[in-house]
């Protein structure tokens, strides 16, 4: 079933999605909608068990290991890692979390009716 590229480009332009995927979907009725398929894409975490516990293993050895030494230990490409930096949370009593808790908030609104003056 081919539909005519004028009949695409209206129905897509009504639909706000690309033309070239409508068609593709309408055209090979691979799909009955546009929307992106869950799962696609690439994984976030270790695939294999094997793998995930060949990391824990090398992180609990040695917890300061580079990147690159990481990727070579446990037989993944450096790029598909990810490395985050340890946030260190501030030593607060009860008391300096309120204060900090009101100051956040006069700041707020003190930014609020600056935007509406501004505005």
């Amino acid at each position: 079933m081919n539909i005519p590229i004028s009949v695409i480009k209206k129905i897509a332009k009504i639909a706000r999605v690309n033309r070239k995927t409508f068609a593709r979907v309408i055209n090979k009725k691979s799909r009955l909608n546009v929307l992106r398929i869950s799962g696609s894409g690439r994984p976030g975490e270790f695939r294999s068990p094997k793998k995930a516990k060949k990391a824990l293993a090398v992180l609990t050895a040695k917890p300061n290991i580079s990147k690159r030494q990481f990727s070579t230990k446990i037989g993944y490409s450096e790029s598909g890692l990810k490395s985050y930096k340890v946030q260190t949370v501030p030593d607060r009593n009860v008391f300096q979390n309120v204060k900090s808790k009101n100051r956040a908030k006069i700041l707020k609104r003190f930014e609020r009716k600056n935007l509406l003056c501004d505005g």
